[in-house]
Order: C-alpha cells, then sequence, then structure tokens
C-alpha cells in the first residue's frame, strides 16, 4: 500500500477516543462510547487488540501532525506517554488543534515517511529519495525506469508511487512528465515540446536534436565565417554546419556519437558562456573553452548526476570534470571539425590552428589484462560443458561469441559487424582453421583473419538455438539476441531489418559468462576468480595476441590479423608480461 498501512480516515470518533485514552479512561468505555464497538464484539474487545487499535490511531495522527508541518504537536503527542499531567493536556490540546485543520496536503519537502508505509520508505531512504520532491525529480530525470536503481522497489510499486504524485500534482505544484508513465515505449525527442533555445539563461543543455540558436547567434554572420561564395557548404548557419559535418559518418557508429558529443558540447558552451556564435570563436576563446573541459561549471547546467539516455530531462552533456586524455580527444576531434569547415571556406581560419596539445604520455595498452592460457583453457571448458544442456541457448551464445573475440583477435565493433556472407571457408581445413572471415576495420581498412574450426561449430549450435541453418543462410548476424528486448531501440533495429547486437550488448554477454564462470570455481581458487570475472571482450583480443607471441607467430603477422597501422603497437605485444619482469629481476636481488 502506498500510504502507511496504519492510515486510518480519521472521524471525530477517533479523535474523541484518543483523548479519552490519554485522560486514562476504561478501554470498554472508549469503545463502546467513541468507536461504536458492540458490547458482544470480544474480539475487539481484548485489552491486546484494542490497545493495537489505539497506538494505530495515535500514530495515524502523529503522521497528521507531520504532514501539516506541525512538528511541535507531533512533540507534545509523543510525549503524552510519561503521564505527567502537564504532558497530557498538551497532548489532549494537540488532538484539539489537529481535529480542527482537516486533511492533509502533500509538500515537495516532506519526508517520504511521512506518507508512505515504513518499509517503502525506508528503501527510498536508503536511495537518497528521502523527500517528495526528491523522488519526483527522480522520477522526471531517469523516465519511466526510474525505478530499476532503487533497490528493492519493483515495478508495481513504482506504478503505485507514480499515481499518487500524478494524483497531488496540483497540490505539489510539480508535474510527473509523460516520460514517466508511459510503459511500452521511450519517447524520442519530441520537437514540439522539447525544443529549448540557448541563451544565457538556459539552465538545462539540451542534447544536440533539442537545441535552437537565437538568430543573433546562428552563426548566419558570425565574425569568422568565409565569403559566401566561395564556401562549398550549403548550411546557412553553425547548427548545419555541425548536422553536415556529422553526416560524414554513418549515424549510431561509436565515431558518430563521439564526435556529435563534442561538437553539441562546444555549440552550446559558445552561445550560452561566450555569448558568441560557434563562427565567431576565437583563439582565445578555444583556450578558455580547453579550460572549461577540465572543470564544467556551472555543475547544475552542464553536468548530470548520473548516466541517462538523451531524451529525458535528466540528461546532461558531462557527468563531471574530463580527464586529461578526454580534454585532448575532444581538443583533436574540434580541431579536425573547424579544419574542415575552414577547408569548405564556411570559416576563415580555424581557431584551434597553433592551440599546443596536451602533452601526456603514451596511453599504454593494458595487456596485462589477457587471460592466462590455463585460465582460457579452464573458461573455455566451462562454457563447452554448460553449453551441451539443451536449456543453456544463452551459454552457447556466449561461447560463440568469446570464440569469435578470442580465436580471431577481432574489436568488439567489428564482431557485431560479422555477417555470414562474410565468412570465406578454405578448400581444406588446415590445423583446426576452418577459414577467414572479411573485416571492414578502423579507418575503412580491409583485412581477413582466420577462424577456427571450434568457432563455427559454436556458430552454427548458436544459429540453430535461432531456428536457422548455419550452413545453408547465405547472410544474417553472425551474433543474434536470441530473444528482442521490449525497449525502443530494440524495436527500432528491428524495424530496419538490423538483427545482431549493440557493441554494449556484446560486452554484456562476455561479462555476464565470465562472472558466472567466476562464481562456479571454489573458494580455493580466488585468484583464478578474480581474473576470470575481468573478462571482457578488448581482454579477449589482448589474449588473442599475447597467446599469439607465445606460440611464436612472427609480429607483422600478427600486425596484420590486428588491423594495426603500425608496428610499435603491435610489438608491445612482444615485450615481456609483468609476472616475468618481475621473476627475472628478483634474480638480480638475491
Amino acid at each position: 500500500m502506498i500510504l502507511d498501512a496504519e492510515n486510518i480516515n480519521l472521524t471525530r470518533g477517533h479523535y474523541a477516543a484518543l483523548r479519552a485514552w490519554y485522560q486514562g479512561l476504561s478501554l470498554d468505555f472508549i469503545a463502546t462510547r467513541y468507536l461504536g464497538v458492540a458490547s458482544d464484539e470480544e474480539d475487539l474487545l481484548s485489552p491486546v487488540a484494542f490497545q493495537a487499535r489505539l497506538k494505530s490511531i495515535h500514530h495515524c495522527v502523529v503522521q497528521r501532525a507531520y504532514r501539516h508541518d506541525r512538528a511541535d504537536l507531533a512533540t507534545h503527542l509523543s510525549a503524552n506517554f510519561k503521564h505527567s499531567e502537564k504532558d497530557i493536556i498538551k497532548a489532549i490540546d494537540a488532538v484539539h488543534s489537529l481535529e480542527s485543520l482537516g486533511s492533509a496536503q502533500p509538500a515537495l519537502h516532506h519526508v517520504v515517511q511521512h506518507w508512505f508505509s515504513p518499509a517503502l520508505a525506508k528503501r527510498l531512504h536508503a536511495a537518497d529519495l528521502n523527500t517528495i520532491g526528491k523522488l519526483i525529480n527522480v522520477c522526471n530525470d531517469r523516465g519511466y525506469g526510474w525505478w530499476r536503481r532503487v533497490p528493492r522497489i519493483g515495478g508495481v510499486a513504482a506504478e503505485t508511487i507514480v499515481n499518487w504524485l500524478i494524483s497531488h500534482e496540483s497540490k505539489l505544484g510539480r508535474a510527473i512528465g509523460s516520460h514517466v508513465t508511459r510503459k511500452l515505449f521511450m519517447p524520442t525527442l519530441d520537437v514540439s515540446r522539447l525544443l529549448v533555445m540557448l541563451d544565457a539563461e538556459t539552465s538545462a543543455i539540451p542534447p544536440l536534436e533539442a537545441m535552437r540558436l537565437p538568430a543573433s547567434l546562428n552563426g548566419g554572420t558570425g565574425s569568422n565565417r568565409a565569403a559566401l561564395d566561395r564556401c562549398s557548404l550549403t548550411a546557412r548557419n553553425d547548427y548545419e554546419a555541425v548536422l553536415t559535418w556529422l553526416s560524414l559518418r554513418p549515424k549510431d557508429t561509436p565515431t558518430y556519437k563521439a564526435y556529435r558529443k563534442e561538437a553539441e558540447r562546444f555549440l552550446a558552451w559558445a552561445v550560452i558562456e561566450r555569448g558568441k556564435a560557434l563562427s565567431s570563436l576565437t583563439t582565445e576563446d578555444c583556450i578558455a573553452y580547453r579550460d572549461f573541459l577540465a572543470d564544467p561549471q556551472p555543475a547544475s547546467r552542464w553536468c548530470a548526476a548520473g548516466v541517462f539516455s538523451r531524451t529525458l530531462p535528466g540528461w546532461r552533456p558531462f557527468t563531471g570534470s574530463l580527464t586529461p586524455d578526454s580534454q585532448k580527444y575532444a581538443q583533436t576531434v574540434l580541431s579536425s571539425f573547424c579544419e574542415f569547415l575552414t577547408k569548405k571556406r564556411y570559416l576563415e581560419t580555424n581557431p584551434w590552428f597553433g592551440i599546443p596539445p596536451f602533452r601526456r604520455g603514451r596511453k599504454e595498452m593494458q595487456i596485462e589484462k589477457a587471460l592466462p592460457f590455463d585460465v582460457w583453457l579452464r573458461f573455455w571448458s566451462w562454457l563447452c560443458e554448460h553449453a551441451e544442456h539443451s536449456i543453456n541457448s544463452d551459454v552457447r551464445l556466449a561461447r560463440a561469441a568469446i570464440a569469435l573475440l578470442r580465436d580471431s583477435g577481432l574489436r568488439r565493433g567489428e564482431v557485431c559487424l560479422c555477417d555470414r556472407s562474410d565468412l570465406l571457408p578454405i578448400a581444406i581445413p588446415k590445423d583446426d582453421v576452418w577459414g577467414e572471415i572479411r573485416i571492414v576495420g578502423k579507418g575503412d581498412r580491409v583485412r581477413r583473419v582466420p577462424v577456427s574450426t571450434r568457432t563455427i561449430e559454436a556458430l552454427r549450435a548458436h544459429w540453430n538455438d535461432r531456428a536457422v541453418s548455419f550452413d545453408l543462410a547465405v547472410s544474417g548476424s553472425l551474433l543474434s539476441p536470441l530473444f528482442m528486448p521490449k525497449t525502443p531501440r530494440a524495436k527500432a533495429k528491428h524495424a530496419r531489418g538490423e538483427t545482431g547486437f549493440s557493441a554494449s550488448g556484446l560486452r554484456l554477454v562476455v561479462v555476464r559468462a565470465a562472472e558466472r564462470f567466476a562464481a562456479s570455481l571454489s573458494d580455493d581458487e580466488k585468484a583464478l576468480a578474480a581474473c576470470a570475472a575481468r573478462t571482457r571482450p578488448h581482454a579477449l583480443r589482448h589474449t588473442f595476441a599475447v597467446h599469439g607471441v607465445e606460440a611464436g607467430m612472427d609480429v607483422d603477422v600478427l600486425q596484420s590479423l590486428l588491423g594495426h597501422s603500425s608496428m610499435s603497437t603491435t610489438t608491445i605485444y612482444t615485450q615481456p608480461g609483468r609476472e616475468r619482469r618481475l621473476r627475472q629481476i628478483a634474480k638480480l636481488y638475491k
């Protein structure tokens, strides 16, 4: 129940009974005189049962005091059991006062304990949702699935809470958005409702789709605009220029999303914080933006309290200060963006030109995450053993994904794009090599990587779970979810004929399998379990490379299989591992 389970529709008789109880009158008299209990209703007149009923009435009246913001009256009511004459008089006066106040109305500052059942209020309070106002904010920020981040709050309770909040919208003065109440789909940005005109007073930065620029700051007449008759873009303003630049990348790819993120941050910052069009920014402005990335302020305007969908009001361009690596990446992307506009004669000059890039040591590849060979063998044996059970279709899916990642050294995004038509068998399999798969990797470089026979067998079993013949099919995603999630994104992908995994979905498949394997190990194998539990798709790519070097694979062959543009990147795998280095150096210290 959304309200306190002891909440009672208080009547004049309840108030009178409570006053009589405070004064010490007999329970039989109170029951028959004020609460209409007949003398033959022995079960209601038993001292224990009736005492509990009076305590429920007392609790309800105390709650009403808090709901009316009368903590002073609640204090008097709670003190009456001291049985002093002074306390009893104060308690009786408090009951008189509350009886005259009538029904209470919820307010944003009220704590949840005053309106919800103790068990529910305890769960909300543990999630820092201790007031009605905070509860409404979280619902609106996170949308329909807000309750999934509140431990021990399910969908039914969440629906009841939302319905209660909606029923009190007029009293609370704050509405619950329609995106919170829709169950079947999360609405996309509705331009008729969610368009935001950017200016210095904008309190919450919207995503690029919902941004609109004021005419004076849209860049149509920016001070850094090149001559219009020489511009090779049809973009009339900065917003359209951003869209043109983004359109050069396939939509919904990781690169597109990363570039969109940097562009929308820069565009909004120029208008809101500098009061300039993007095409009017100077080098000094770009330096200021670089400093801004280290500490986006004001945080309430720029930073979200967590990770939110772009369709939700809680979304913001940042989740906090950027790391030096992220700052460097942002500068690189934006300099490239402005260079593109300069070469297309949309901008006269590139304002980022000449600004020194961040000087940081090259990020070390975390090859130590590669699974040791013995751990890999245990993991693979576990996958094969559990895949034999007919009900474990999820394990067969994980086995196929993990085999493809580890035995071919593919990147996670490359695996997501793998199609049946890309598989190229060889006439006579050699040493468990079934054939090759054609991959279009980073920089649109095409390469062919080997596919093991066990990978094909794992894929065949996975396709069998999909009720599709692997051997007869000529196309289709190599890996596909066995059940389509009832989410807007999944439905949209299905409508477009896309049946494969997203990068995050594939990662989840690997993580779940690794965690199940780690949990199956005994307490004596804690170190092995910890190593296995950290397995991620890219760790399997490292595993492929490290095991390849240990097996004597030539570096140039490894480079071509991994798709590295530089040999220096591949040679990192030829360096001695951390454990081996420590063992060798220990000999020196003896």
